[in-house]
């Protein structure tokens, strides 16, 4: 008998050792996805070989963290040079912390072409 009640306890302690080991992501900042429409169409060509800053006021803090890709509403695929993160100067300003900069990679690449109606996940970064 108490060698099947320590089986049961064995077994279910088991499976939450082993679910401690995987990381528990919360998102800590979103925004509603639209589909580009009228006046929210960019037109061709105006964002290559560009820049986009997005300023961020995360909810959540961690140490470390992914960013989400998205070109769910994309006809074409979309491609992302380069991706990067990093604190901000002062809260006034667009201006980043240099020394906070931190280059976000995909599967391990620097750059990814996400296909139309799909979703990519950077790899894991270390919170700047």
């Amino acid at each position: 008998m108490k060698r099947a009640l320590w089986a049961m306890i064995a077994m279910f302690l088991a499976p939450a050792a082993q679910a401690q080991d995987r990381p528990h992501w919360v998102a800590s900042w979103a925004t509603a996805l639209m589909v580009p429409t009228g006046d929210n169409i960019a037109a061709d060509g105006d964002l290559t070989d560009a820049t986009l800053r997005q300023i961020v006021r995360v909810t959540l803090g961690g140490k470390q963290l992914r960013v989400r890709l998205s070109n769910v509403f994309g006809n074409a695929p979309l491609t992302i040079g380069a991706a990067s993160i990093a604190r901000s100067a002062n809260n006034a300003s667009a201006r980043i912390d240099a020394a906070s900069l931190k280059r976000l990679t995909f599967n391990g690449e620097t750059s990814v072409v996400i296909p139309a109606g799909a979703e990519y996940w950077s790899d894991t970064v270390a919170t700047p």
